[in-house]
């Protein structure tokens, strides 16, 4: 296994994950021949885990099957948050992974959310959603999906709570992170348990003293 090695173990949001471990469970399946993860920039300009998968003779990869395993299985800081099927995977003069080759994530193409997929259910969790999938640059997101399963930063979770401050929402950074899923922070602001006022934000400061935008 890469267990130990350096270029098998990387950190994500403070997390120091070895990245052999994730490959071992995903090379565990019967539909996998071979597999490896890498950390990549997701198209949203955050960090992410990236699973590389080569199926097994006469098997296609089903990403959201062998997510849901995973998630089942380990830590949701763990779980790759994008599946690329590959015909095989790259390798060093030696014979050995070479990890640094592996493909990076299409910019122009959204990372696709590969865990079963909880769509949004009435106009509260819908408004949350769409701004969600705005700043984190994806086409769909569940709603029973962790904020840092998705791949969010402290910086990413600050840029949608004050988005869902300026919809009057009313969820600041510290519901995000004490809820931690829409359908939770949909709750809250349909039991009034978070203000619907419209908080001053620092966009409002610069456009009335004229510094910026």
């Amino acid at each position: 296994t890469l267990l130990g090695r350096r270029d098998g173990q990387v950190k994500l949001r403070g997390y120091r994950i070895e990245l052999g471990e994730i490959e071992a469970r995903l090379r565990a399946d019967a539909a996998v021949a071979k597999a490896a993860v890498a950390l990549k920039t997701a198209p949203s300009g955050t960090d992410c885990l990236v699973a590389y998968v080569v199926a097994a003779p006469d098997e296609t990869m089903d990403e959201g099957r062998l997510s849901a395993q995973l998630a089942a299985e380990l830590p949701d800081y763990m779980v790759p948050s994008a599946f690329v099927a590959l015909s095989d995977l790259p390798q060093t003069a030696n014979g050995k992974l070479d990890r640094k080759v592996l493909p990076d994530l299409e910019n122009s193409a959204p990372v696709r959310l590969l865990r079963n997929l909880e769509p949004a259910a009435g106009e509260t969790e819908r408004r949350i959603a769409a701004i969600w999938q705005e700043v984190l640059g994806v086409q769909e997101v569940s709603v029973t999906e962790t904020i840092f399963s998705l791949g969010a930063d402290s910086l990413t979770i600050f840029r949608i709570a004050a988005r869902q401050i300026e919809a009057g929402l009313g969820l600041e950074a510290r519901h995000i992170l004490e809820h931690g899923t829409i359908r939770a922070l949909a709750a809250q602001v349909q039991a009034g348990s978070v203000s619907k006022t419209r908080k001053p934000l620092l966009s409002d400061f610069r456009r009335s003293t004229g510094t910026g935008t």
